[in-house]
């Protein structure tokens, strides 16, 4: 319905512009987590 779609575009707004997706800080340390599996990378 109407209502269901305007809360997954908000959601996919908010989930695709800053500060969710930001390049991380060269003068900070940063750790990057990985899972893997014979089913998926992720």
């Amino acid at each position: 319905d109407k209502n269901c779609e305007e809360g997954f575009q908000e959601l996919k707004r908010r989930l695709t512009t800053a500060p969710v997706l930001t390049l991380p800080d060269a003068k900070e340390p940063f750790v990057v987590y990985c899972d893997a599996s014979k089913m998926g990378l992720g």
